[in-house]
Formats: structure tokens, sequence, C-alpha cells
């Protein structure tokens, strides 16, 4: 497992793993003002915020690559 540290000035802190491999993660298809479409997809690698992941759906067993949003949730890009 990879850490990433942030550095600003003089101080340094470890980023949060926002997504872990193997969890659940809501993934925005739409989201603007008049609607929001998302679906649960699971995660094939652990994601920090800003990271371009692979996510699978388990149902149809398409993988799809997602940009990490939040804890648990990630979008299209």
């Amino acid at each position: 497992h990879t850490s990433y540290w942030l550095v600003t000035g003089v101080q340094t802190c470890a980023l949060p793993t926002l997504v872990r491999k193997g969890t659940p993660v809501q993934f925005q298809l739409v989201s603007n003002p008049s609607m929001r479409l998302q679906v649960e997809l699971q995660a094939l690698e652990d994601g920090f915020l800003g990271d371009k992941i692979r996510l699978k759906n388990p149902e149809s067993g398409r993988i799809v690559m997602g940009l990490v949003i939040a804890r648990g949730e990630a979008r299209s890009f």
C-alpha cells in the first residue's frame, strides 16, 4: 500500500485513503443541479483524492475508471 504525503511549508501530513479496495463506491454518472444519477460499484484498488481508479460493476462484470472525489465516492472523467 502506497502512502501519499502532503507537504505545506514546514508541516507534513498523510493524505487519507478515501476508497479502499473491495469496498462499495458510489459512482456518479451525472451530477448537475437538476439531476443526479449514480450507481454502486466495487473498488478494485485503493484511492486518494484525485486518483483515477478501476471500479467494477458486480452485476455485469464491466470495469470502468473513476476519479475519487470523496470518501466512498467517485465520478466519471
